[in-house]
Order: C-alpha cells, then sequence, then structure tokens
C-alpha cells in the first residue's frame, strides 16, 4: 500500500516538474519573456488542484486560470501598469 502510494506521488511530481519545466520554456525561449515566473507557479497550481479531481474540474481550473491572465493583461494593456513601477535593474520602486 505505501509503495503504491509512493509511486503515485512520484509519478504527480514528476508530471508537474515537467509541466513546470515546459511552461517556463514556452515562457522564456517562445514568447521571449525574460524571466517567466507566473507560467510555472500556474501550473504548479494547476496541477495541485487536479489531484483527485476529474478531468472537468481540472480543465475548468485550467480555464478558469487562462481567463484570469487574459483578464489581468486586458487590464494592464488598457488601464496601464499605474505610477509606481519596479526600477529597471533592481529590487528599488520608483514613481513616474
Amino acid at each position: 500500500m505505501r509503495l503504491r502510494l509512493t509511486n503515485v506521488i512520484l509519478v504527480i511530481t514528476v508530471q508537474t516538474a515537467l509541466a513546470a519545466a515546459l511552461s517556463w520554456f514556452i515562457g522564456h525561449d517562445v514568447l521571449g519573456i525574460p524571466a517567466p515566473v507566473f507560467a510555472p507557479s500556474a501550473t504548479v497550481g494547476t496541477n495541485v488542484a487536479a489531484i483527485g479531481q476529474r478531468v472537468r474540474r481540472t480543465v475548468q481550473t485550467l480555464v478558469g486560470v487562462v481567463i484570469g491572465i487574459l483578464i489581468g493583461d486586458a487590464l494592464l494593456y488598457t488601464v496601464g501598469p499605474g505610477p509606481v513601477q519596479p526600477a529597471r535593474g533592481g529590487s528599488t520602486v520608483q514613481a513616474y
């Protein structure tokens, strides 16, 4: 019983790691994003939420993440990033 549980956990861990690496690769090398941190985070969150769920629930979660990203990007495009921006090349914040 424990060996089976360990195998299941190992498979889920490897799948999640590969999915996160693939999403980082797509964000970085295909889309040209310098530090695509959100892509692997969303991937891991979706995989964790999908554990023990049916395919329909997993697809619903994935669609929800995609819609959230699209809405965030649309707001950023239409409203703008706001008056406070991270400084270039540093960790401090500067206002415009």
